[in-house]
């Protein structure tokens, strides 16, 4: 069985192969899972358009959860986006246009 960090960096293997570009959608699913697994609870009860504090990510968590992030994405990424955009979905949005206008 894959581990949650090597399925997640399969999926953006096979987008850059197929020349892809990873969409807000494909963001926010990662960040939600990620949580998900971090926190142990079920996808499906993280709701993307709550602030990340009151998903219960602090600071080091922030940090953390950037850090893989960037990994996956292949990009550096300020861990203080978080609190310029606060919540999944924004955070996400904003991502995913920041690499879109990257590959233009």
């Amino acid at each position: 069985m894959l581990s949650f960090g090597m399925w997640m960096q399969n999926i953006l293997l096979s987008q850059l192969a197929m020349n892809t570009e990873i969409t807000a959608e494909d963001i926010s699913g990662w960040v939600i899972d990620y949580l998900a697994d971090l926190f142990q609870v079920p996808a499906d009860t993280i709701d993307p358009a709550l602030q990340f504090e009151e998903l219960g990510v602090d600071s080091s968590l922030a940090i953390g959860l950037t850090g893989d992030l960037e990994e996956w994405l292949g990009c550096k990424i300020n861990p203080t986006l978080l609190y310029q955009y606060t919540t999944i979905e924004s955070l996400s949005g904003a991502l995913a246009e920041q690499m879109a206008s990257a590959h233009t």
